[in-house]
C-alpha cells in the first residue's frame, strides 16, 4: 500500500495539541511538564473548541499530580461545567431509551456517552454536545412516530430521501432543543457502510439510568472511534486519541485485531486506519501489536481506493466545481455497494437529487449546469 497524502492530516495533533494531549495523558513527569511548556502561552477563554474539550481531562489529571494554581482553578470551571451538562444529557438520554424501549425498539449506545460510562468512567472528562443513538433502519418509522409523540421533531425536509441516502436523522427536542442523532449505520463514505449486523451480534450491555440498552463491543468501538478520528472535521477532531487510549487501557486484551483487520479490508479503510494505528503506538500506546499494524499496511489497495479514503482524511481547501465532482463520484463507490436500492445506479441518482437539493431526477443537469455556470462567474471575478 503506497500512501500519497497532499498535506497535513489535521487530525493528527500539532505541537502544541500534543502537549495537551501528553498533559492529558500520561500521569507522570511527562503530563506535568507538558502543562509546563504549554501554560503561560495557552489562554483558556479563547482556545477553540477542540483545546476546551481536554480541559476537562486536563484537570483531572493535574489534580491527581497535585498541580494547584490559578490556570488550574479555571480548568476547574470547565470540568464543573462538563460534568453539568453531562447530567442532563444523560437524564435525556435515559428518557429516550425508555420512549424507544416501550415500542420494542432495541438501541445501541454510540460514541461520547457509552465511552465515558464504560471508559473514562466518570461524568466529567469527555463533553458531549447531543444522543447518539443506533437502530435497527427497519425500525425507523416506528421509532420517528413515538419520538414525534414525545416532543422530539425531525429537522429533515425530504425525510424518505434521505433515509434512503443518508446513515442518521436528527431529532431536535422542541421544550430545549437538545439533539439526537438516531443512527441505523454508523459508517459513511466507504464500502459496505450498510453492513450492520456484527455489530448488533457482539454488542455488550450498557445501562443509562434505570434503563438497559447495548453499546459497541470493544473492539468494534476502538474501530469506530479509530476509523471516525481519522477524518477530516471542522474541529479538529483530536479528542479521538484520548478515547482511543482509554479504550486500550481498559480493553487492550479485549480487542480481536483479526476482526479488525476484516473489517478495515470489508470497509475499505485501511489507509486512515494503518495512520491512526503507527500514531498511538509510536506516541501514546506502544503495546498495540506491530504485526496488526503490518498487515494493515498490506491490504490491498487500488489506487482508485487510495484517493478515496486520502480525500476524506484531507481538509477541504475549497470547493470548486472540480472538487465537487469528484466528491460524487467518490461517493458513488461508497454508494454503490452500501445500498439495498436496485438497481445500484439508482442510489446514485438519489444521492444527487439529495445533494444538489432538486425536487426530481429531471432536475439534475439543468442544476449542474447552473452550479458550472456560477463557478465560471466566480473564476472570472477572482482573475479580473
Amino acid at each position: 500500500m503506497l500512501i500519497k497524502l497532499p498535506q497535513k492530516l489535521q487530525w493528527i495533533p500539532d505541537e502544541g495539541q500534543k502537549l495537551l494531549l501528553n498533559t492529558a495523558l500520561f500521569e507522570n513527569n511527562k503530563g506535568v511538564s507538558s502543562w509546563n511548556s504549554l501554560s503561560e502561552s495557552l489562554s483558556l477563554e479563547t482556545s477553540d473548541l477542540a483545546t476546551q474539550r481536554l480541559f476537562p481531562l486536563i484537570y483531572e489529571n493535574l489534580r491527581k499530580q497535585n498541580v494547584d494554581n490559578a490556570t488550574t482553578q479555571k480548568l476547574k470551571i470547565f470540568h464543573r461545567k462538563t460534568f453539568f451538562e453531562n447530567q442532563k444529557l444523560i437524564a435525556k438520554t435515559e428518557e429516550t431509551l425508555k420512549i424507544l424501549s416501550q415500542a420494542n425498539i432495541q438501541t445501541i449506545v454510540l460514541k461520547g456517552l457509552a465511552l465515558s460510562k464504560l471508559y473514562y468512567r466518570s461524568e466529567a472528562l469527555r463533553p458531549m454536545s447531543d444522543i447518539d443513538l443506533l437502530i435497527k433502519k427497519e425500525d425507523f418509522s416506528n421509532a420517528k412516530e413515538v419520538l414525534n409523540k414525545n416532543g422530539w421533531e425531525v429537522t429533515e425536509e425530504n425525510l424518505p430521501l434521505h433515509i434512503e441516502i443518508a446513515p442518521s436523522c436528527q431529532f431536535i427536542y422542541q421544550h430545549d432543543n437538545s439533539e439526537l442523532d438516531l443512527h441505523w449505520q454508523i459508517m459513511r463514505d466507504c464500502q459496505y457502510a450498510n453492513k450492520t449486523d456484527y455489530l448488533w451480534k457482539e454488542a455488550v450491555p450498557i445501562r443509562i439510568g434505570t434503563q438497559k440498552s447495548f453499546t459497541l463491543s470493544p473492539t468494534h468501538q476502538f474501530f469506530h472511534i479509530c476509523w471516525h478520528g481519522a477524518r477530516y472535521n471542522d474541529v479538529p477532531p483530536i479528542r479521538w486519541i484520548a478515547d482511543a487510549v482509554f479504550i486500550l487501557r481498559q480493553d487492550e486484551n479485549k480487542i480481536d485485531w483479526d476482526s479488525f483487520l476484516k473489517l478495515a479490508e470489508l470497509h475499505k479503510v485501511s489507509i486512515p486506519l494503518y495512520i491512526a494505528l503507527e500514531y498511538l503506538k509510536e506516541n501514546y500506546f506502544s503495546s498495540i501489536p506491530s504485526e496488526a499494524i503490518e498487515k494493515l499496511k498490506n491490504i490491498p489497495t487500488t489506487k482508485f481506493q487510495q484517493r478515496v479514503q486520502s480525500f476524506h482524511m484531507t481538509k477541504t481547501t475549497e470547493w470548486t466545481f472540480r472538487r465537487i465532482l469528484k466528491e460524487l463520484v467518490f461517493q458513488y463507490q461508497g454508494l454503490s455497494n452500501s445500498t439495498d436500492l436496485k438497481p445500484k445506479y439508482l442510489a446514485y441518482l438519489k444521492y444527487l437529487q439529495y445533494h444538489l437539493g432538486v425536487k426530481s431526477y429531471w432536475q439534475i443537469p439543468s442544476k449542474f449546469m447552473i452550479q458550472a455556470f456560477q463557478h465560471f462567474i466566480l473564476k472570472q471575478q477572482k482573475t479580473s
